[in-house]
């Protein structure tokens, strides 16, 4: 049982680091920022020791590297994970906070993506109202002035120019804008399935354990019962046999022998 159970932890393991390493990937995306790391193939077991402390490092590296909020949600979700590290806590029970960490991390990700958007939406009213009013101005000064049919003519010729110029500009920008949101919806998606998936494949490992401590507790409890059950038989038996030999011990008495006298 013990040696079965070492076997399923060092599989247990797996599932958690890669995890592990998504939710340190969550971070980073959320914050544009792309890091790039490939650890090269060890070629012999004995620096595999020095391999696990560079990854150590390296992913400590990756932490420092993140805001404070966001490495807060990620050692809020490590902490989850810590609980599936020692089997005690119901799966049940891991489930939940898994889930709820995770819809905290959906609306926070949503809230940041419509804090953006709105930005972005006031700053572009705002630069389009001021293109506008300076159009109007510009007209206004051009009227107070006299000019000849062609100069009036080049003029608006001129303003079109600028307005349609502005407008194209102000169209590939909110194209540029909405396919960078789409992007990191995308990523944020693709993160979220990956982490389920494996969260899901660690929890099963983990249920598995739990319900295999649970079935060796009973099967305890059950021996305890029976031998608690079999002593309490013995101790009766034992004094039943000593009450039946301290009646054998009484001196017996010829049934009517004070009738014969």
């Amino acid at each position: 049982m013990n040696s079965h159970q070492k076997s399923d932890g060092n599989n247990f393991r797996l599932p958690l680091l890669s995890l592990a390493t998504g939710l340190v990937g969550l971070a980073i995306m959320v914050n544009c920022t792309v890091v790039h790391h490939r650890e090269a193939e060890q070629a012999s077991s004995g620096s595999m020791e020095v391999s696990v402390q560079g990854d150590q490092q390296k992913i400590e590296e990756l932490r420092q590297s993140i805001p404070e909020d966001k490495r807060q949600d990620n050692d809020q979700l490590k902490l989850i994970l810590s609980d599936m590290g020692e089997v005690k806590v119901h799966p049940s029970t891991v489930r939940e906070r898994f889930n709820r960490e995770v819809r905290k991390r959906q609306d926070k990700f949503n809230k940041e993506i419509r804090k953006e958007r709105e930005k972005f939406n006031n700053e572009e009213k705002k630069s389009r109202e001021k293109k506008l009013d300076d159009l109007k101005e510009a007209r206004e000064g051009q009227r107070r002035y006299k000019s000849t049919r062609e100069e009036t003519k080049e003029f608006y010729d001129e303003q079109q120019a600028d307005r349609k110029e502005f407008f194209d500009e102000q169209r590939d920008r909110r194209k540029d804008f909405e396919s960078n949101l789409r992007e990191r919806e995308k990523d944020f998606s693709s993160w979220l399935r990956e982490t389920r998936r494996d969260f899901d494949q660690a929890w099963r490992d983990y249920n598995k354990r739990y319900q295999e401590m649970e079935k060796e507790k009973r099967k305890k409890k059950e021996e305890s019962r029976r031998g608690a059950k079999a002593s309490a038989a013995a101790a009766t038996s034992s004094t039943d046999m000593s009450s039946f030999d301290k009646l054998n011990q009484v001196p017996s008495e010829r049934i009517g022998a004070g009738e014969d006298e």
